[in-house]
C-alpha cells in the first residue's frame, strides 16, 4: 500500500473518531419545555394550559416552567392573590427556565398541600406571598418545620440549611 493511501485512511478514521467524540453542547442535555410538561402531566396529572404551564384543580395551582414576564406580575413574578415557590434563588432572576409553582387556595383550618403532587418536592429556594393570609407553614417529608411565610412577604433565598428540602405545607387564612 502506498503512503498516500495509508495517510488518506488515517485522515478518514481520524475524522470519524473526532465526530464521534465531539463535545455535546451543555444545553443539549436539558429536556425541552414540552418534554418536561409531558413528563409532569404523565406522572402528576394536571392539564397543560399554555406552552409553558400545567394547572391543577381548575387553576388553583399553576406550575410555570419558564419565568413569567415580570412586567405583568405583581411581586417577583407572583400574581396578585397568590403565593409562589421558586426553584432558584432571587425568584428565578437570570434563570429563564426556573420553575415557579403558584397557589391560590388556602383555608382557615390550614389546607395541606403536598409539593410532591406537582413534581416540586425538594426544589424550593425562594418564595413570595402576594396574598392576605395568616400563615404558610413549610415542612420536610419527615415533618420538620423549615420556615413560615406571612402575608405580603418574600424570601429571595431560604438558606443553605433549608434549600431544596420543602415537601409539603399548610396555608392558613
Amino acid at each position: 500500500m502506498s503512503r498516500r493511501f495509508i495517510s488518506l485512511v488515517a485522515m478518514v478514521i481520524g475524522a470519524i473518531l473526532a465526530a464521534a467524540f465531539q463535545a455535546v453542547p451543555a444545553n443539549a442535555a436539558a429536556p425541552s419545555v414540552q418534554a418536561q410538561i409531558d413528563a409532569i402531566t404523565a406522572e402528576h396529572g394536571g392539564q397543560q394550559t399554555s406552552a409553558t404551564q400545567v394547572t391543577w384543580r381548575g387553576g388553583a395551582v399553576v406550575l410555570d416552567l419558564v419565568a413569567p414576564d415580570r412586567a405583568l406580575a405583581s411581586v417577583e413574578g407572583c400574581p396578585s392573590n397568590a403565593y409562589c415557590f421558586y426553584e432558584h434563588q432571587n425568584f428565578n432572576h437570570n434563570k429563564p427556565n426556573g420553575r415557579m409553582l403558584t397557589f391560590r387556595d388556602c383555608t382557615t383550618a390550614g389546607l395541606r398541600q403536598n409539593l410532591t403532587d406537582y413534581g416540586f418536592q425538594d426544589k424550593t429556594t425562594s418564595w413570595v406571598v402576594n396574598k392576605s393570609l395568616r400563615l404558610v407553614d413549610v415542612f420536610t417529608g419527615t415533618n420538620t418545620r423549615l420556615w413560615q411565610e406571612r402575608a405580603h412577604s418574600k424570601s429571595s433565598n431560604v438558606g443553605t440549611a433549608d434549600n431544596d428540602k420543602a415537601d409539603w405545607f399548610r396555608c392558613y387564612l
